[in-house]
């Protein structure tokens, strides 16, 4: 590696290039940006480093949102750089999300100077405690200085990275503040008196701080894991779960049932409980609720019927294992949680003491899923009309195997989480979900910055609401190798909102469901993207296999709510009358 230079064009710039020099050689390969002229130092500091992959939004919620995608997808720490004013204030959604689901991002924001602010300047706002404690933690920087030594400047930044290279992951904010001037001028200057006390980091690749090496993790005993596996019990796999082979190699060797929500990849083993819904409803509840300990790995269940069983279930023992801060527990009812990633967890048992614990009682419940599973995808299959429920249906049955799934809130990721078990077995598709805050918005721009990370055709699963919501992130499809189709279920509003309790039905649309009377060919035209709406089976999956082979594009699938409404109630009703 060649020396650091000591050559720069102002202090400012100078700042920039060593902010992102650090960056770098902490691994950071993505950067995400926007448009903006007080941000100047940061963007030109990026545009001449190579090694980094530059990618670009002209709207910083969706920006936030890009980051978050490929922070996910490439389970990577991801760098975004922002101008000043409401900028900033849009990166505030995609934080909370990332915040919530431990995903890594380093937010360089730009800002004004002290003496601007609260003087009526032009874009300049108060950025201090902007996104309150969402951030694991915030650099705030005096305008550049002399004054600060540099090893002071990349000290601040190395403890700020640290904070968030821990499994938890999180969100680091640097506030940077720039003053005139903010582009280069003529003349370069020396700062090789500025620089010395950087003379050994100049002239290395390392970084100025290693990341902090791991606590030691704290595991039960072995009277303690005695105790705990003797009993009856399960396993629930759920979001934020990267290592899973072993889970369910433990609770083969438990004989414990493994029940998998669909942001798992487990929801896609054959030795998972996948129809959990029509399960509570049916005979299968009465073994669940014999169940005295529960082991769960990550959390936010998307099913609310499962979450509700938890909560209300008297547990002898629950224990909760995830890398975060807390307990993934909405009833509160858990005993013990242990801040660690699923396998190392799992590795760092004692041994049992026998093959299968004496609680074992898994087999009939897994006999009664297989059969739910089998019935459903018989139903499905006869059924010959194009809807929301048959088209996710079909994405299950023909989505290339391997590939990522991108599910949108609401009642997507709901279908999906019911007909995941329809899926073939070699299907093993990847589910990325935003379901920290469970937004509607930016699920365009997160799909598109999972394309980004990975290798193989992605698709998206969203709503029409939330399609309109981030409609202008159509734009990223333009910067893609690799296939992103986005399937629209276009049930004219907010169609989750029937299987609430609203009084009537004149409520319910007026301030719930919203119609809109709103199709997407137009918008897909103006920003160039290929277009599709089938009006039966075979056309929907010629037009998936057609879009996944010529670069991606936009499925719309027009419904009515109510039919999926019924579908979703029909589950379950079914089973309990049968």
């Amino acid at each position: 590696m060649s020396m650091f230079p000591a050559s720069h064009t102002s202090l400012n710039q100078l700042w920039a290039e060593l902010l992102l020099e650090e960056l770098q050689r902490r691994g950071i390969r993505h950067l995400c940006l926007a448009p903006g002229s007080r941000s100047t130092p940061l963007v030109l500091a990026a545009a001449r480093r190579p090694g980094l992959c530059l990618h670009h939004h002209l709207d910083e919620r969706g920006l936030g949102f890009l980051a978050l995608g490929i922070s996910k997808a490439a389970d990577a720490t991801v760098a975004v750089i922002t101008t000043s004013g409401t900028a900033v204030a849009n990166l505030y959604p995609a934080l909370i999300e990332a915040s919530l689901t431990g995903a890594r991002l380093v937010l360089l924001t730009a800002d004004r100077p002290p003496r601007l602010q609260d003087c009526g300047a032009n874009q300049a706002i108060r950025q201090s405690d902007i996104f309150a404690d969402y951030p694991r933690r915030v650099v705030r920087l005096q305008p550049p200085s002399v004054e600060l030594p540099p090893d002071q400047l990349l000290q601040r930044l190395s403890a700020g990275l640290a904070a968030i290279e821990s499994p938890a992951g999180g969100v680091l904010q640097v506030n940077c503040r720039f003053d005139e001037p903010l582009y280069p001028g003529a003349k370069n200057t020396d700062f090789s008196d500025y620089l010395a006390p950087l003379a050994q980091w100049r002239g290395s690749d390392a970084p100025w701080g290693e990341p902090l090496s791991p606590s030691e993790p704290v595991m039960p005993s072995a009277a303690e894991w005695q105790m705990f596996r003797d009993a009856p019990g399960m396993v629930v796999a759920g979001a934020q779960v990267r290592h899973t082979p072993a889970i369910t190699a433990l609770a083969q060797t438990l004989g414990w049932p493994l029940i998998a929500d669909i942001q798992s990849p487990l929801k896609f083993d054959s030795e998972a409980v996948t129809q959990i819904d029509s399960v509570l409803a049916g005979p299968g509840r009465a073994l669940l609720s014999r169940r005295r300990h529960l082991l769960q790995f990550g959390g936010r269940l998307v099913s609310k019927a499962f979450q509700g069983f938890i909560d209300a279930h008297d547990w002898d023992q629950f224990w909760v294992v995830h890398p975060g801060d807390y307990a993934l527990d909405p009833g509160r009812n858990h005993n013990v949680f242990f801040a660690l990633e699923a396998e190392p967890w799992c590795r760092g048992l004692p041994l049992p003491t026998a093959e299968v614990s004496a609680g074992a009682r898994s087999l009939p419940l897994a006999l009664e899923n297989r059969a739910l599973a089998d019935s459903l995808n018989a139903r499905m299959a006869a059924d010959s009309q194009l809807g929301e429920a048959t088209a996710v249906y079909q994405l299950l049955q023909h989505a290339p195997a391997g590939s990522t799934l991108v599910a949108g809130n609401s009642l997507a990721i709901r279908l999906l989480d019911m007909l995941a078990g329809t899926a073939p077995a070699e299907r093993r598709l990847r589910i990325l979900a935003n379901r920290g805050a469970s937004g509607i918005e930016g699920l365009i721009a997160t799909a598109a910055g999972a394309a980004l990370a990975g290798e193989g055709p992605v698709t998206l699963l969203l709503g029409d609401t939330a399609f309109l919501y981030d409609l202008n992130s159509l734009i990223l499809l333009r910067q893609l190798r690799v296939p992103l189709v986005i399937l629209v279920l276009n049930n004219d509003g907010g169609g989750i909102f029937k299987l609430l309790p609203v009084p009537d039905q004149a409520l319910l649309e007026q301030h719930y469901q919203r119609p809109h009377g709103l199709d997407f060919a137009a918008g897909c035209a103006q920003f160039g993207v290929a277009y599709h709406c089938p009006q039966s089976l075979p056309a929907f999956t010629s037009a998936y296999q057609q879009l996944l082979a010529n670069g991606g594009g936009v499925i719309e699938v027009r419904a009515d709510a109510d039919d999926t409404v019924a579908f979703v109630r029909s589950l379950t009703a079914a089973h309990k009358s049968g």
